[in-house]
């Protein structure tokens, strides 16, 4: 019988193919570039027109002037069993349309659009169920760009955020598993900036407000320990500069402030005040490095306004 290929019968070919196809499954690139050494090896013209039939036998694929076109399935082998590991379609030695990955149990693990060997459309990623996705992003040029779409194991929403140039851009907006919100923010160049708002699971209602400025809190951070910032109970605020508490601090309670003070790098300073439910004063101190100094009881008017530097 005639060889096709340098010393090489088709069915030769078609075992060697076969068997890179099991051995090296991560890297389609690496396919063109076997039947290339191949050509170099046996020092031929590549060949115009070649088709092997793969494994299940059912399914070609084609080589065109030494590029891979038409559909290519890899597979794993794992204790001499086989199993579909992705299945993808070429065009010109790109990969093109779409891309399918499934694990080890044969379930699918993500299904991708490709144009020009390119991540260019929807990506969806599989958890459990093989028809509900957990996550579903945009690509552009292999870029993530434009709406990503989170979801928990059961289907319900979790997230839906937004990509500029394959960083998370503009508003996003994050979901207690009831379908409550629970976070409203913004992210720019990938990093969180503004005001970013945080609500209760039980009512819906805001428990946590913080400002952000490249992805560090700066500026006041209002918290409620019990209740909501809305519905009274105990509410915080303490004031960052680049993620370090820094500057004015107070507690409320059922909206009337119980305790006063300051920050300095991360530590109380200054001068504090503690008042009753009616505003009256009922302590005051001094803090150096976050230890009292200078401690006075007092039932007089409320300590005067204080300058921090």
């Amino acid at each position: 019988m005639e060889s096709t290929l340098g010393g090489l019968l088709p069915a030769e070919i078609m075992c060697h193919i076969s068997r890179f196809s099991f051995d090296v499954w991560n890297s389609m690139s690496m396919v063109n570039s076997y039947y290339r050494s191949l050509l170099m090896e046996k020092k031929k013209k590549y060949i115009n027109r070649l088709s092997y039939k793969v494994i299940d036998h059912d399914k070609i694929y084609r080589v065109m002037n030494d590029r891979l076109w038409g559909k290519v399935r890899l597979y794993f082998i794992y204790k001499e069993k086989t199993s579909l590991r992705e299945e993808s379609t070429y065009a010109n030695g790109y990969k093109d349309l779409l891309e399918y990955q499934y694990a080890l149990d044969g379930k699918l693990v993500s299904k991708t659009t490709y144009k020009w060997g390119k991540k260019n459309g929807q990506c969806s990623v599989y958890g459990l169920s093989e028809t509900m996705p957990i996550n579903i992003i945009n690509y552009v040029n292999n870029k993530r760009d434009g709406e990503g779409i989170f979801y928990f194991s059961n289907g319900h929403l979790w997230k839906k955020v937004s990509y500029e140039n394959d960083h998370l851009n503009g508003e996003f907006l994050e979901y207690h598993e009831n379908g409550f919100v629970r976070t409203i923010g913004s992210y720019k160049d990938g990093h969180l900036e503004g005001p970013q708002t945080i609500f209760s699971e039980t009512n819906g209602l805001p428990v946590k407000i913080e400002n952000y400025k490249q992805g560090l809190l700066n500026g006041p951070s209002y918290d409620s320990a019990t209740g909501t910032l809305e519905m009274g109970g105990i509410e915080t605020k303490i004031t960052y500069v680049d993620d370090i508490r820094h500057g004015p601090c107070y507690m409320k309670r059922n909206d009337v402030i119980i305790e006063k003070g300051y920050y300095k790098n991360g530590h109380r300073y200054g001068p504090y005040g503690k008042y009753d439910e009616n505003g009256h004063l009922t302590e005051k101190g001094y803090y150096n490095e976050g230890k009292k100094h200078s401690l006075i009881n007092n039932n007089g008017p409320s300590l005067k306004k204080q300058k921090f530097q």
